[in-house]
């Protein structure tokens, strides 16, 4: 799929691709594509909020690359799993439509955790007039509470480089909690970080800054200097 302008779904995504961590979906390519805006913001009880997200991809061995997504409200893109798959070089940005996420690598289910091969390179995410929850979420406690199940708390094998942050109205960057066998480098914060902590869990998350991990839920993982231990859980 490539060089195609598209948005205002009236489903739960502008892109759905794919099916999970299966022989069914591989190989594919979606590059140089427009999408934008996707869904209507706001929070649970709102009767105008309906969420969507730009690209919600399941698809192994495959790459999502120099696109475009402006104004989604729930994630901008959305890693399901993708095993063997890269992300690179697409640009995210949130103008008039406040998002919850610009790239998210959170969910466990479907896949149990699996994102071994995944590679997230080189994509700048921008909150320029309008608010971005989370630049980039790692982990499903980013989302979630937490798993009684501690087996249910890690997602595994990912490799975030070389991302950069923009924007004034930036809450979290690149928030982690609840990986394993993961490995973030080379990243950039140029953003300005706002917004309360709201609790959702059992605790109060820490205040939105660039590079934070909850270390608990962090395990085997290779982080770049800049990361300092935080409160996470639930941050969305």
């Amino acid at each position: 799929m490539e060089w195609v302008k598209a948005g205002d779904p009236r489903g739960a995504a502008v892109l759905y691709f794919g099916g999970g961590d299966n022989p069914g979906c591989a190989n594919a390519l979606v590059s140089h594509n427009d999408f934008g805006p996707s869904g209507h913001p706001g929070w649970p009880g709102d009767e105008d909020a309906s969420w969507a997200d730009g690209i919600s991809f399941a698809c192994t061995h495959s790459e999502v690359s120099d696109n475009t997504v402006t104004d989604a409200t729930d994630g901008a893109i959305v890693i399901w799993g993708c095993s063997g798959s890269r992300f690179l070089r697409n640009h995210i940005k949130a103008v008039t439509r406040q998002a919850f996420g610009g790239i998210n690598l959170v969910d466990y289910d479907g896949t149990d955790g699996n994102f071994r091969g995944v590679i997230v390179d080189a994509n700048t995410i921008e909150a320029l007039s309008a608010p971005i929850r989370v630049a980039i979420g790692m982990g499903p406690l980013i989302w979630f509470c937490a798993d009684p199940n501690p087996s249910h708390r890690y997602n595994r094998g990912a490799t975030i480089t070389n991302n950069q942050l923009l924007g004034t109205h930036m809450g979290y960057g690149f928030a982690v909690a609840g990986v394993r066998d993961w490995v973030i480098r080379g990243n950039v914060d140029r953003s300005r970080h706002t917004g309360k902590p709201h609790q959702l869990c059992d605790q109060i998350p820490s205040i939105p800054t660039g590079f934070q991990q909850q270390s608990e839920y962090v395990e085997s993982s290779k982080l770049q200097a800049e990361y300092v231990n935080g409160k996470l859980e639930g941050l969305i």
